[in-house]
């Protein structure tokens, strides 16, 4: 899986030490992860999904992880955003994301 292509330079925009780094980046991989595995199973989500099935399952996240997370997979090719949309928890259309099948 090529989840392991991270900006390693991110860190310095914060004032962290490695091992806070590698705290937050192993959080941050966990993340996109168990978003996958939510992939595999649903096939086809919005942003507003990942989010609503992460809070009805105990594990919830922050504004901007779902987002990064979603870009990081699509970046790394295990999911890609289509063009429909749908409405949003918050009122605003969100892109609907598929998992690329192999």
């Amino acid at each position: 899986m090529a989840l392991s292509n991270r900006n390693r330079h991110a860190h310095r925009l914060f004032n962290v030490n490695d091992e806070q780094r590698a705290s937050y980046e192993a959080k941050a991989m966990s993340q996109e992860l168990f978003i996958y595995h939510l992939f595999q199973v649903n096939n086809e989500m919005t942003k507003s999904d990942v989010k609503e099935i992460m809070l009805q399952l105990g594990r919830p996240v922050g504004d901007s992880s779902i987002p990064r997370a979603l870009s990081n997979l699509n970046r790394d090719g295990l999911i890609e955003m289509t063009e429909r949309t749908e409405m949003g928890s918050a009122g605003v259309l969100n892109h609907i994301y598929k998992l690329i099948t192999i």
